[in-house]
């Protein structure tokens, strides 16, 4: 569950239509961009219902970004909605990820990263 981060001085230029996602935004803002993510490929790792992701890919120019998510009605819900060509999603557990090593630059999840 992403309920938001908040810093003084900390407020990320966003489209109108984000606005009224702007606090769980802030978190994945301060921490994708603790790195240079441009250009990188992406696993997000317990995706849920695909903001973050959707986030990352129209604001931060990575190459692409797959999210997994153990519910498969989560997983249903994003492919269900039209999104980024190079956006993504699947089933897949943090315990068992179902790609070979090396596949992704970033791996994410939520509040934790690891290049």
């Amino acid at each position: 569950m992403n309920y938001g981060y908040d810093e003084d001085g900390f407020y990320p230029e966003l489209n109108s239509e984000d606005e009224s996602e702007r606090y769980p935004v802030h978190l994945y803002h301060h921490v994708v961009t603790q790195v240079d993510i441009s250009g990188k490929r992406i696993l997000e790792v317990g995706s849920g219902r695909g903001g973050g992701a959707s986030y990352i890919v129209r604001y931060l120019n990575p190459a692409l970004v797959h999210g997994i998510d153990i519910s498969e009605s989560a997983v249903e819900l994003c492919n269900e909605i039209p999104q980024a060509e190079n956006l993504s999603f699947g089933e897949g557990d943090s315990e068992n990820i179902p790609f070979e090593d090396e596949t992704f630059d970033v791996v994410l999840n939520e509040i934790m990263f690891k290049i």
